[in-house]
């Protein structure tokens, strides 16, 4: 019995026989399409009788079948011609069922290969990385769309991007045809920095319409730089509610850990955060995206620069990211450069806001090295002149409060920020934070970007308390103000009820004045 992945030129204009799934039929003016799985690989084949009748109409979508046909070559691609088919009868369609299950979990198998750099946090982490490239992969060989989320920020984009760059090839090479790679994966932005009811809806509403119209298997979702808080948990249950897979790769606060597992854990099939294994947000989403793309596919290109751009854009610092950063230095991405990549990538993703915009962004990243620098050199003189503009109004702007053991400084959003224009409140905060700790190296700064139902925080590493046990404090003290947020130790936002806007800044200056 012939093998899909098998075929090569010397087996075309020869006939086979095959045992198969069939996962789509689809009817043309012409002949009928059959999308063949065999568990090695995914085959178009036809079928025909004459133009526009269906062939073989007993066959349905989702039945094992033995087929004949003679096999061609289409655009590069193995094609077969049927010539006959019959339904497997109960014995040995068992047989192919195990065979198709064991062939699976062959594919499946990542590769446990050296990280780029040696690492304590990632060596811990390994066996994590492994089983998320191992859901990928299964889902790649077994024909589950995939659908990747990621935050809409540099280290957002760079861990989807790493992925992306190891997945399509493996779909390309598992269907056969080059259209493949849109019809069973899907890439979005997502601004909130957890994966948003919105989301899952818009998500799951596609997944479904594909699945009954195409037969398609409910999909592996991906989340990238996001999925670990108990904030994910009801989109998560949502799609375990309609069968889809779920796998996190995130480097944020998950909230309190109990033997190596937080709250969304039971309902993931793979998670990896370095705060499980009791490390901090050091390792960034674009660092883990990166290493775990190489698992899933050992031939991935263009990659070893992202864990050095995701690091700058995260200011993540250690001896690790030293020896990612000497990668890009060795390819011609020197630090400044990085910075301004960076910068670039996060004010592209401002305007891109939800869509996948493929080609655009896969240039930014460097597929397209020359379109890369062009980009960088024009968006990076609009970008320091919006700064410039920006950090006059915030200087402006802002108070400055001495709290004590810590300078209190307050930006009032609406103030000095343009609605729908970059660089926005979170962004701005983060410079004017700069700017502050800069004036007073000696002190601890905590800076706040004040909206009416939303404040954003970023603090000095010498803080000794953490954006999450504000919120939690807030929360207990102020039940009824449906707070909620999360972020970085040292880098978050807090949304609250507008109707509770008083209170929580009240709470809040309370607090931080009481260090």
């Amino acid at each position: 019995m012939k093998q899909f992945s098998n075929l090569n030129r010397d087996d075309i204009k020869k006939t086979y026989s095959f045992q198969c799934k069939i996962e789509e039929i689809r009817q043309t003016s012409g002949p009928t399409i059959f999308t063949l799985y065999d568990g090695t690989k995914t085959i178009k084949s036809t079928g025909f009788i004459k133009p526009g009748e269906r062939a073989f109409p007993e066959l349905e979508r989702g039945q094992n079948v033995s087929i004949k046909g003679q096999v061609f070559e289409r655009d590069g691609f193995f094609e077969i011609e049927i010539k006959e088919a019959t339904p497997l009868n109960s014995d040995l369609e068992k047989e192919f069922i195990e065979n198709l299950e064991k062939l699976a979990n062959q594919q499946a198998e990542p590769f446990d290969i050296p990280f780029i750099v040696d690492s304590k946090v990632l060596n811990d982490l390994r066996p994590m990385m492994l089983n998320v490239a191992k859901e990928i992969r299964k889902a790649i060989f077994s024909n589950r769309k995939i659908i990747l989320k990621h935050h809409a920020d540099c280290d957002g984009y760079s861990a989807g991007i790493a992925l992306e760059r190891a997945i399509l090839p493996l779909i390309q090479e598992q269907h056969g045809v080059d259209s493949a790679e849109w019809f069973y994966y899907k890439r979005g932005p997502s601004k909130a920095p957890f994966y948003e009811y919105a989301d899952v809806v818009k998500d799951l509403s596609f997944s479904i319409d594909d699945m009954n119209r195409f037969g398609q298997k409910a999909p592996l979702i991906i989340l990238a730089d996001n999925g670990s808080t108990e904030q994910d948990l009801l989109a998560i249950k949502k799609l375990k509610i309609y069968g889809a897979k779920v796998v996190v790769i995130d480097h944020h606060y998950p909230g309190e850990v109990v033997n190596y597992r937080v709250a969304v854990d039971e309902f993931l099939d793979a998670h990896v955060n370095p705060y499980l294994m009791g490390h901090d947000s050091t390792m960034c989403a674009g660092i883990l995206g990166t290493e775990i793309a190489r698992m899933i596919n050992n031939n991935v290109h263009q990659i070893k620069h992202i864990p050095a751009l995701a690091a700058t854009a995260d200011r993540s610092k250690g001896e690790a990211i030293d020896k990612y950063k000497e990668i890009a230095f060795k390819i011609g991405l020197d630090q400044e450069y990085l910075s301004k990549l960076a910068e670039c990538i996060d004010f592209e993703s401002y305007y891109v806001k939800f869509m996948e915009s493929r080609g655009l962004v896969n240039d930014l990243f460097g597929a397209d090295v020359d379109k890369q620098r062009q980009m960088v050199e024009l968006l990076y003189k609009d970008i320091e002149k919006r700064y410039e503009k920006s950090l006059l109004a915030a200087k402006h702007y802002m108070k400055v409060e001495d709290g004590g053991k810590y300078l209190l400084v307050s930006l009032v959003a609406d103030k000095v920020t343009s609605r729908g224009e970059y660089p926005a409140i979170g962004k701005l905060i983060g410079m004017t934070h700069d700017f502050v700790s800069n004036q007073n190296p000696s002190r601890g700064v905590i800076s706040m970007g004040l909206g009416p139902d939303f404040i954003t925080l970023r603090m000095s590493d010498s803080v000794n308390f953490s954006v999450s046990e504000l919120i939690n404090e807030l929360t207990k003290k102020i039940p009824h103000g449906s707070i909620e947020g999360g972020g970085h130790k040292h880098a978050g936002s807090i949304k609250f009820l507008e109707g509770a806007h008083d209170e929580v800044h009240k709470l809040l200056f309370e607090k931080l004045r009481g260090f």
